[in-house]
């Protein structure tokens, strides 16, 4: 038979009792402040004039291009080549967002029989859907009030594969600009 240990028996009173004096001084951490930001995402759209454009904005993961599960959504006619949408109030977390343009005015983004988009889409950073559907945190971008701009180009699934290698020159040219 085993015998116990002064400390085997002490261990569970410790755990029950806890700390025998209370602390002196009870610090509460203050509540963390979200700000509220205007999000102006602005839209790539070198053609299809008239067509309805669709943007949905996310805040979680979970959330993340679910049906109805946007923090805000809009839509507006296109305006090429750039088409804006606005969202006032917006909690300056990261913040993703998707869009499509609806070509046959049914309000839905139409897809082929494996689920690939047949109406231009786009994400923020300029995701593609090449490898699968894109994550939350690849999409997110930072919020910083008092406004923040997203942009990022609408495209078809055949056109997709040059617009991230176009707005990295795009970016690369701007940082080499005197």
């Amino acid at each position: 038979m085993r015998r116990a240990t002064g400390f085997g028996l002490a261990a569970p009173a410790l755990l029950i009792v806890g700390c025998g004096t209370p602390p002196s001084v009870v610090e509460v951490a203050e509540p963390s402040v979200v700000v509220p930001t205007t999000v102006v995402v602005e839209v790539d759209t070198p053609r299809w004039e008239g067509k309805m454009l669709y943007i949905a904005l996310f805040q979680s993961a979970e959330d993340f291009l679910e049906r109805d599960r946007w923090i805000a959504a809009t839509s507006t006619s296109v305006t090429p080549p750039l088409t804006r949408g606005v969202f006032e109030d917006v909690p300056a977390v990261p913040t993703a967002a998707s869009g499509f343009i609806d070509l046959r005015r049914d309000e839905n983004l139409t897809r082929n029989v494996i689920g690939i988009p047949l109406e231009p889409w786009g994400f923020s950073n300029d995701l593609s859907i090449f490898f699968g559907r894109p994550t939350f945190e690849d999409a997110a971008v930072e919020l910083a009030p008092p406004e923040s701009t997203i942009r990022f180009a609408m495209g078809t699934s055949l056109d997709r594969s040059g617009v991230r290698k176009a707005r990295a020159a795009e970016a690369s040219s701007e940082d080499e600009a005197p």
